[in-house]
């Protein structure tokens, strides 16, 4: 596969993958992100899998 197909395929998949993903980020997830404490204007990433959603305080 090339690499052009691999990143179109990514960019395809990864819209649907984030809208699912995102109403279940909260789930088990919530004190963790209550627990960095992020004050106005920081943001956590959470990069260790999927396409890294953003989270804004």
């Amino acid at each position: 596969m090339q690499i052009h197909q691999v990143i179109e395929t990514y960019d395809q998949g990864s819209v649907d993958y984030d809208a699912i993903m995102k109403r279940y980020w909260h789930i088990e997830r919530e004190p963790l992100i209550a627990s960095l404490q992020l004050k106005p204007g920081q943001t956590a990433l959470d990069a260790a899998v999927g396409t890294g959603v953003r989270f804004v305080d």
